[in-house]
């Protein structure tokens, strides 16, 4: 849940996460942003919080209520009220922060061969949600635990979103 207040000219935001969550997957981002918000069919609101003056770049990631309506389907319920990206400048692709996971700023502007380069980073980190922030290996060493499955699933959702030859070439 996200508190937003307004006093003497400064902007107040305070996040508050509805469910339990592995310590590593807090985060915070300060810097000039927008939020775009979109609905999925079921489930939690979505937003998009990027760069200032990259709002219109949301819209790569419109399937994200499709892509978390599946994972919930196979996995239950998201785990927290919303979800929402944020575009970061940082130097890996994503990273998994509960309800709110960081995506690295210029895959947005990344095609790779005809497939959308920030939408199979959101895809993964979505379902990190649940594999690496719901389910949490117990030691750094059995990270793959949570990688792994992220990394199949992934290919595992555009096979069921786009059909088998999508999930192959993911």
């Amino acid at each position: 849940t996200v508190l937003d207040s307004i006093a003497g000219g400064r902007r107040h935001l305070r996040f508050v996460l509805d469910g339990d969550a592995p310590p590593y997957t807090f985060a915070f981002a300060l810097g000039d942003f927008v939020t775009v918000g979109q609905t999925g069919e079921a489930g939690p609101a979505i937003r998009h919080t990027l760069l200032a003056g990259e709002a219109g770049r949301a819209r790569q990631l419109d399937r994200t209520g499709a892509a978390l309506d599946t994972l919930a389907a196979l996995f239950g319920p998201y785990p927290y009220d919303t979800y929402t990206t944020v575009q970061v400048p940082m130097t890996f692709a994503g990273m998994e922060n509960a309800a709110a996971p960081f995506l690295r700023a210029e895959l947005y502007r990344t095609d790779l061969e005809g497939r959308n380069a920030i939408e199979e980073v959101n895809v993964h980190e979505l379902v990190h949600q649940w594999w690496g922030n719901a389910v949490v290996p117990a030691d750094w060493i059995d990270l793959w635990l949570a990688e792994g499955p992220a990394t199949y699933l992934t290919a595992d959702l555009y096979a069921r979103l786009d059909g088998e030859d999508a999930g192959r070439r993911y």
